[in-house]
């Protein structure tokens, strides 16, 4: 139940089991590590400090950022191995804490994502970006299979 989401060379397909919807589009076309490169360079632009903390087995990075972006600074935290494992986002604008509230004290937001006990072997099962299982495609038209049966299917590929 929930939303599943997975992506082939060919698709990339949210399942939302509580709305009984299927969003199909493209696969994405870039590499990670170009997007990342992108990224970097925008990011790098716009910050004005860059700190390094050594945490014992571990180092914590924190970028500051000038006014411009939405956010604050970042702070990642990567083990010794090179696998990341916090990162934290400092938002710039502050909000009422009780928005109906006008004496309500503001606070800015964050967002913290911690990884753990991840794996570099990951092992799917043979069937588990199989689309079939989802739709078929005949001639360009979706149409799902019979467990989605009554899910209304939008088709965002541009590429068909």
């Amino acid at each position: 139940a929930g939303i599943h989401t997975i992506q082939n060379v060919k698709y990339k397909i949210v399942v939302d089991s509580a709305a009984k919807s299927i969003l199909v589009g493209d696969a994405a076309g870039r590499k990670a590590e170009d997007i990342s490169e992108i990224n970097y360079s925008n990011s790098m632009k716009e910050v004005k400090k860059f700190l390094s903390t050594p945490l014992g087995n571990s180092t914590r990075y924190r970028l500051e950022y000038n006014e411009k972006p939405l956010y604050e600074s970042y702070e990642m935290e990567y083990e010794a191995n090179g696998m990341m494992r916090e990162m934290e986002i400092f938002y710039r604008t502050a909000y009422p804490l009780t928005p109906d509230d006008p004496k309500s004290p503001k606070v800015k937001p964050r967002l913290k994502i911690t990884w753990s006990e991840f794996s570099e072997k990951a092992v799917f099962a043979t069937d588990e970006f199989d689309t079939e299982k989802i739709f078929t495609e005949v001639n360009g038209k979706l149409t799902p299979t019979p467990k989605y049966k009554g899910y209304r299917i939008t088709d965002v590929r541009t590429k068909k």
